[in-house]
């Protein structure tokens, strides 16, 4: 008997959405347990690596750094508000290396070739509505800030009990709680969307990122980092549908 084509790709889409939750959720148990691990660790594993291909090296977990406004009251005074909301576009959305571009990479992309405003990007079948699931499929690990770590960015390894939180949109989150798991790191979850301009250009149009802002500035105004001042971010890729129907 033929099944119509229409049928196997429903049947085929089902398939799929569950190898993205199940991923998903492996994922995130990892981090939750083995912490941030260097991408040349993970893409040696068996299961499917969402990293991205560029030629940097991957022997170390990329993060971006932030201080709360007090710190830079104390260096530029009158500008640090200026300075401040700078550093939070950089750490998020400004440069190839902020956390939000990196998440819509994948292997063999970089955020400047798979931008939709970029004429020589390397996915010129794929819209921004693409690229923002992408973004929005991926969560934040916060730690404290440390100097003595690589100038503050690079880190080796970043264990699990030096989390001071995660912070997940709410659908991701809401997945990965209806398998009735509850990790013991601190978790904050995001409702809202923003509109970035992602890389920083005026002529990138601006793309629907999960408010990962508010979050963030809830962290910085805990008293608990006043002894360090600062907070380390780095984002964890999770996969979407199309990951898995190529």
């Amino acid at each position: 008997m033929n099944v119509p084509i229409e049928k196997i790709e429903v049947i085929q889409e089902i398939e799929q959405t569950a190898q993205v939750v199940t991923r998903r959720q492996e994922i995130i148990d990892s981090v939750l347990t083995r912490g941030l691990v260097p991408g040349i660790n993970i893409s040696k594993g068996r299961k499917r690596y969402f990293g991205s291909g560029d030629s940097r090296n991957n022997r170390y977990v990329y993060g971006n750094t932030l201080h709360p406004i007090r710190h830079y009251k104390f260096y530029y005074k009158d500008k640090a508000e200026e300075i401040f909301h700078h550093e939070l576009d950089y750490a998020l959305y400004a440069s190839v290396d902020s956390t939000l571009p990196v998440m819509m990479e994948r292997k063999e992309e970089d955020s400047f070739w798979v931008h939709p405003a970029n004429p020589k990007r390397n996915l010129p079948s794929q819209d921004i509505s693409f690229l923002e699931r992408r973004i929005s499929s991926c969560f934040l690990v916060i730690a404290e800030y440390d100097y003595d770590t690589m100038g503050g960015s690079l880190r080796r390894k970043v264990k699990p009990e030096s989390f001071h939180c995660l912070v997940f949109p709410q659908e991701i989150w809401e997945e990965y709680q209806s398998r009735g798991k509850v990790p013991q790191t601190p978790v904050l979850v995001t409702s809202g969307s923003i509109y970035r301009p992602i890389l920083g250009q005026e002529l990138y149009k601006s793309m629907k990122v999960p408010d990962f802002e508010t979050p963030i500035l809830e962290v910085l105004g805990e008293k608990v980092l006043q002894k360090t001042g600062g907070i380390w971010i780095s984002g964890v890729r999770l996969p979407i549908i199309e990951d898995f129907q190529t």
